[in-house]
């Protein structure tokens, strides 16, 4: 992706940040981003592929600093803080940032259904890349790498979407850390 087009995404999650999905107009993001809408629609040919580069670009940030900082250390606690960082706690902070939070959920699954779903694909294939060196206390418990990751994305996925605010996210997550060091500890 280029600058120009990261720029462009950049002031498109402002507006719908702001305003939502619905009501946010490739207009409206033309004039936070500070060039035409001539401009816009060169890059992003309607909404729908602005929004589906949006959530590509969003994946692609958090999986890179997944897969950076989760390399640079060996402590499973902070991996897992990191992941659990990257996965749950920012998109549910970029989401409930805004007055406007069920819109851009809503909006976002219907609009990119097909690139959240490959950015799924690719974070449960990260992750499972990342816990390779688990196998044998996953095997232990019956577990392939590839169903601990599954699970793993699948998890943090229903928590982000169902916290009731920071704070459950919070302690949801403290949980679900726990148990994740006793069973890859074990």
């Amino acid at each position: 992706m280029s600058i120009g087009q990261e720029s462009l995404i950049e002031a498109a999650i402002r507006v719908i940040q702001r305003y939502g999905i619905r009501r946010t107009t490739m207009h409206d993001v033309a004039v936070e981003a500070g060039v035409s809408r001539q401009t816009l629609y060169t890059v992003f040919s309607n909404k729908e592929a602005l929004l589906r580069g949006t959530v590509r670009l969003i994946a692609d940030r958090s999986l890179e600093t997944i897969e950076r900082d989760c390399t640079a250390t060996t402590s499973l606690s902070a991996q897992l803080d990191v992941i659990f960082h990257e996965l749950a706690v920012r998109p549910y902070q970029l989401v409930h940032t805004s007055p406007e939070a069920n819109d851009i959920v809503e909006g976002l699954t219907a609009a990119c259904a097909e690139e959240v779903h490959d950015a799924g694909r690719r974070s449960r294939a990260l992750l499972a890349q990342l816990f390779a060196s688990y196998d044998a206390p996953l095997n232990a418990a019956n577990t392939s790498v590839e169903q601990f990751a599954d699970f793993l994305h699948t998890t943090l996925s229903g928590i982000k979407k169902l916290a009731r605010d920071e704070t459950h996210l919070q302690a949801s997550l403290a949980t679900l850390k726990r148990m994740v060091v006793l069973l890859l500890r074990a």
